[in-house]
């Protein structure tokens, strides 16, 4: 028996300049190191680290890669810090890993 999937809706997200567009979530992973800090990648070919007590991410990253037959970012599948919580690891629907450094340290103080 196959456990229960989340549902698959789309989630709105901010692009710069306030105009919104909706993509699909496709992985969150919450941080090794810092309570409130977690991570979200969308199909979209952007990631987002997000203090769980704020309503706006603290940093937003793109893929560099784009696919010459669509015109678009490689979309992310999934994502995972690394233990020291220095680097998010988010992997491409293309097979591409991108590495990040992120710097989420002292966001629960």
């Amino acid at each position: 028996h196959e456990p229960p999937r989340a549902d698959p809706t789309a989630a709105k997200t901010e692009h710069a300049g306030g105009a919104s567009a909706c993509c699909v979530v496709s992985a969150v992973a919450w941080s090794p190191v810092e309570p409130t800090a977690l991570a979200s990648c969308d199909d979209a070919g952007r990631a987002f680290v997000w203090d769980a007590r704020a309503t706006s991410p603290v940093s937003r990253l793109e893929a560099s890669l784009y696919d010459p037959a669509s015109a678009r970012r490689d979309s992310f599948l999934c994502l995972a810090w690394s233990p020291t919580g220095d680097d998010l690891y988010v992997a491409g629907k293309r097979g591409t890993v991108h590495r990040f450094e992120v710097s989420c340290r002292g966001s629960s103080t």
